[in-house]
């Protein structure tokens, strides 16, 4: 992956996060990057090309992030507590979201193969979560009252929620109130 690709990845994750990826134009690329859009072009024929190469690396990074959070966690409740304060991170101070969440919200405006891959990532992240959740079940930290998946998902919807209001209000305390309410749960670990 040469250096010039790479930044352009970068700054369309950036950019992206805070303000959706189908907002980011391959000519405020160029400017942040120093370049020409012709020069973006050569290594993304089109913006879904470049919506595609930021899903897959972005899925590879966090599929590995999520391992480590389950690695390195004593228990359910410690996972999911360090995936809230992952998901808190995301926001900087109010003018960002994760990745996902940004890619989730402009789904609508994105080529079917972006939306399939976002689809796959987003299922990722609910399975994670439902296997977190079931490991707390078993080590009773966590206290789930449903299934693990219904409750993944409800975990998930809750989070994407809260950042992107947090984004839209530039107000990273709506995203504090709603994981408050997931911390809750968390009662030992």
């Amino acid at each position: 992956m040469s250096d010039t690709y790479a930044n352009l990845l970068d700054l369309a994750e950036s950019e992206s996060c805070a303000r959706g990826f189908t907002a980011v134009s391959y000519g405020d690329l160029a400017t942040l990057a120093g370049i020409r859009k012709a020069s973006i072009h050569h290594h993304f024929p089109a913006k879904a090309s470049l919506g595609l190469a930021l899903v897959d690396r972005y899925a590879d990074r966090l599929a590995g992030e999520l391992a480590e959070l389950s690695e390195r966690s004593r228990s359910g409740g410690d996972a999911l507590r360090a995936y809230l304060a992952r998901c808190r991170n995301d926001l900087r101070d109010g003018t960002a979201v994760s990745l996902l969440a940004a890619m989730i919200a402009d789904a609508a405006n994105l080529p079917e193969e972006m939306r399939g891959q976002v689809t796959r990532l987003r299922e990722l992240v609910v399975r994670w979560l439902g296997d977190v959740l079931q490991r707390g079940r078993q080590d009773r930290s966590i206290s789930v009252s449903g299934g693990p998946r219904e409750e993944g998902l409800a975990v998930f919807v809750q989070l994407l929620g809260a950042q992107l209001a947090a984004r839209a209000a530039r107000d990273p305390s709506l995203f504090d109130a709603a994981s408050a309410t997931i911390s809750a749960r968390i009662f030992r670990s």
